[in-house]
């Protein structure tokens, strides 16, 4: 752990896959051990990830007791014909009474995602689904478009007939639309392109992550970002044997290893930056300057076509350059 005794860390999120595939005394020591070996400030946010089917009681017990400060349950839809096809195991009543239950054991905050442009589905199932998201109380709602990769066992069954069509595009952009219409009027606040959240309940982990962008290291073989220490941006290995190895030996697993340089640092910052906002108080503390003087033309376009809002704090896209978030963020590639 020497490659790392000089960063402190603010978050400890444990994502999917499915960590609450563990038992609850596997999950106990996994927090521990990190807790052991990495330096966690005093107020450390634990987030753990789940689905419904394998979270009870004596678990989220055990999570409390490890100091969860946010329970992310995979939701994906409330529909339960929706469901099935998606070969979700659990109907839309044991999601929510599994989230009531969390909420009543102490769960402090809880986040679910939902999809749109699901198969079968339509606007006034999505709305059901917000609806019934909001009813629950759920502090954090992450919405995600569905995308369709061609190597799922889902696309061969709906070319094949035996699921029913994914919405039209234009249906799927309407989704997104009412989804924040929809958030909004159940007060609920953008804090990231898919992530809303209610007024005391933000993630630190994504501000962390997005907004401010501190130090982040990734563990593990499936760990998908790379990790940033300092100027160094790097990315673990997915091969078990080889990450095993490494980490017996004291040495970081990884595969990829780059030092950034300080225009590299920018771009990064400001195209991940853009799926939360871009503070511009941070970006001047970190780089000497102001983003509008690295990236005038790229600002000036983006603020014409409508699709980032600025101020004198920061720079944020608008509801429509969320929905075309990707676009936006490899104007800074």
């Amino acid at each position: 752990m020497k490659y790392i005794e000089s960063s402190d860390f603010g978050a400890l999120y444990l994502h999917g896959g499915t960590p609450t595939t563990l038992s609850s005394d596997e999950l106990k020591v996994l927090i521990q051990t990190c807790k052991d070996s990495f330096n966690f400030n005093a107020d450390m946010e634990l987030t753990v990830e789940s689905t419904t089917h394998n979270l009870d009681a004596h678990k989220i017990n055990r999570l409390l007791d490890c100091g969860l400060s946010r329970l992310y349950i995979g939701v994906q839809t409330f529909d339960n014909i929706i469901r099935k096809n998606l070969n979700r195991t659990d109907s839309s009543h044991v999601v929510a009474e599994t989230i009531l239950q969390a909420k009543k054991l102490g769960c402090e905050a809880i986040r679910i995602d939902l999809m749109y442009n699901l198969p079968g589905q339509d606007t006034h199932s999505w709305e059901s689904d917000l609806l019934k998201a909001i009813e629950l109380g759920v502090d954090n709602i992450s919405i995600f478009r569905f995308h369709l990769y061609p190597n799922l066992k889902l696309a061969k069954e709906l070319q094949s007939g035996v699921l029913p069509p994914m919405p039209e595009s234009k249906i799927a952009d309407d989704m997104c639309n009412v989804a924040l219409d929809i958030l909004k009027d159940g007060g609920y606040q953008q804090q990231y392109s898919s992530g809303f959240t209610l007024p005391g309940k933000k993630s630190r982990y994504y501000d962390l992550f997005y907004k401010y962008q501190h130090e982040g290291l990734g563990l593990g073989i499936t760990n998908w970002f790379f990790s940033l220490l300092e100027k160094y941006s790097f990315r673990n290995t997915d091969e078990l044997g080889s990450y095993i190895e490494s980490i017996k030996g004291g040495a970081l697993p990884i595969s990829m290893n780059k030092r950034l340089s300080d225009d590299q640092l920018m771009k990064r910052f400001m195209s991940r930056g853009l799926s939360s906002a871009v503070d511009k108080t941070v970006f001047l503390k970190r780089f000497g300057v102001l983003p509008e003087q690295i990236f005038p033309d790229q600002i000036c376009e983006l603020e014409k076509e409508g699709l980032i809002n600025r101020d004198d704090r920061e720079i944020k896209t608008t509801p429509l350059g969320s929905n075309t978030l990707r676009s936006c963020r490899e104007r800074f590639s």
